[in-house]
C-alpha cells in the first residue's frame, strides 16, 4: 500500500495575480491500495475520485477539443 501526494501552487480564474492575492496550493493524493484520488483545490474545496471518474473526467476534458484540454 502506497500513498502518493503530488503539490503544485497555481493562481485561480478570479485573476487573483492582479489582485496581489497569494498563489492557492493544490495537492493530489492517491491510494494505492483503492485506487482512489483526493483534489484539495487550496481553496476549501475537496473532491474525491474513483479510478473510473478520473477517467471519464480525463475523457470529457479532452473532447472538450480546446488546446489546454486536449494536451492532458
Amino acid at each position: 500500500m502506497a500513498t502518493i501526494v503530488k503539490t503544485t501552487k497555481y493562481y485561480c480564474s478570479n485573476d487573483c495575480r492582479q489582485e496581489g492575492r497569494p498563489m492557492h496550493t493544490a495537492t493530489l493524493e492517491f491510494q494505492s491500495c483503492s485506487n482512489a484520488y483526493t483534489f484539495d483545490n487550496g481553496k476549501g474545496d475537496i473532491y474525491y475520485f474513483e479510478e473510473g471518474e478520473l477517467q471519464a473526467l480525463i475523457y470529457l476534458l479532452k473532447s472538450l477539443d480546446r488546446t489546454d484540454a486536449v494536451e492532458i
